[in-house]
């Protein structure tokens, strides 16, 4: 891990100067959905769906939206907002039952 950084921010650091052009791009890390949460199809999500009933699941969403609001102004601002959004967007995904539902904003 800390070989990735110094590699990183030699890279960086070379960079701005002219040094290093043509190195490949480090594919963008997605921090909401990680890959460390996937395995081969199944999503980490979609596995704690399946182990618990549709109140347990939607109790889950609650507490991991409750969670990234909680802590986002000590710890990683912006990024635990959207997570928060993420949660709360399959939480109402969750309530809507894949149906069109209601969109409020457009009413």
């Amino acid at each position: 891990m800390k070989d990735k950084k110094l590699a990183r921010s030699i890279t960086r650091l070379a960079s701005g100067y002219g040094i290093v052009s043509d190195l490949p791009k480090e594919k963008p890390v997605d921090s909401i959905n990680p890959e460390h949460y996937k395995s081969g199809d199944i999503e980490c999500i979609d596995a704690i769906k399946a182990s618990l009933d549709k109140q347990q699941f939607k109790g889950y969403l609650k507490a991991s939206i409750i969670k990234y609001l909680w802590r986002y102004e000590k710890k990683n601002g912006l990024e635990d907002l959207q997570k928060a959004n993420w949660f709360l967007q399959r939480l109402i995904k969750e309530e809507d039952n894949g149906s069109a539902g209601m969109d409020f904003y457009r009413s």
